[in-house]
């Protein structure tokens, strides 16, 4: 099960990696100077730690735990 949840972390994990350097890319494209290389550094470092947080998270709680929503509160749960 914790091979399972490692995998699904991976891949979660993976996806703001992604964002970041194809977002860090397009706009590095734009205007080529030094300002779209820090640009595209931030987001990916943001990336790179937010895929990070994900790949803990999803390893912790579960790839269905963490895809779930929540919706409860305690107004919901009292009863008239």
């Amino acid at each position: 099960m914790l091979i399972l949840r490692t995998i699904s972390g991976f891949i979660l994990g993976l996806a703001p990696i992604a964002l970041g350097l194809l977002f860090g890319l397009l706009f590095y494209n734009y205007p080529t100077n030094n300002f779209g290389i820090f640009i595209l550094s931030v987001l990916t470092i943001l990336g790179v730690l937010l895929g990070y947080k994900i790949f803990k998270l999803v390893r912790k709680i579960g790839f269905i735990s963490f895809i779930t929503a929540l919706y409860s509160t305690q107004h919901i749960d009292k009863k008239n």
